[in-house]
């Protein structure tokens, strides 16, 4: 474990950030289309965010990004359950809210389905990269397979009495949304893999 702060570390807290904003995009869309009282939400986001140099606790680096993944990840779990708990036709209108929010931090146009790999990588959580939730494989063709070796996400899903399906298809709506002017796009190949081609 590292007792100091490096680029890694800036680069979970900016996944951490990415998830706070995607947080920040349902709530609005959901006041402006009056799904619920106005402040209602705002339990589900934060007004303010230190730097990262605030928010660490140094002598625990790890253990604090760890439980900044397992908040915002909880947090996020809970709105969209409790939007969809009310009225299940929302999902529909919650792919596009996330499309739109995926376009809004555009990859831009890319040279290789690895740099689209690694454009989309940058932005959503899988846990602690020691995890290794992720494994990908390079196609002959230059197409990425990327496979999901364990599911760090669907237990906060569970605990929020919704299903980790959902978070997946969002998920799936946002990276969409980012890849949209790369030149690449996502097929699924089955529930844990899909291809960027």
């Amino acid at each position: 474990m590292s007792a100091v702060l490096g680029p890694i570390h800036s680069w979970m807290y900016e996944k951490v950030m990415i998830q706070e904003q995607i947080i920040k995009a349902v709530i609005t869309a959901a006041y402006d289309n009056n799904w619920t009282q106005a402040g209602s939400l705002d339990n589900y986001t934060r007004d303010s965010f230190p730097t990262l140099e605030e928010a660490i606790d140094l002598s625990n680096i790890h253990g604090s990004l760890s439980s900044m993944i397992g908040n915002v990840e909880e947090r996020y779990a809970q709105l969209i359950s409790e939007l969809l708990s009310e009225d299940s036709s929302r999902l529909a209108y919650l792919e596009d809210i996330i499309y739109d929010f995926g376009k809004s931090v555009s990859i831009g146009v890319q040279t290789s389905a690895a740099d689209v790999y690694d454009a989309i990588n940058a932005m959503l959580l899988d846990g602690m990269p020691c995890d290794r939730c992720v494994n990908t494989s390079v196609n002959d063709d230059g197409s990425i397979l990327v496979t999901r070796a364990s599911d760090p996400h669907s237990g906060f899903w569970e605990y929020a009495k919704s299903s980790g399906n959902i978070y997946y298809k969002l998920r799936r709506d946002f990276a969409k949304g980012a890849i949209a002017e790369s030149g690449f796009s996502i097929r699924n190949i089955s529930d844990n893999s899909y291809i960027i081609e």
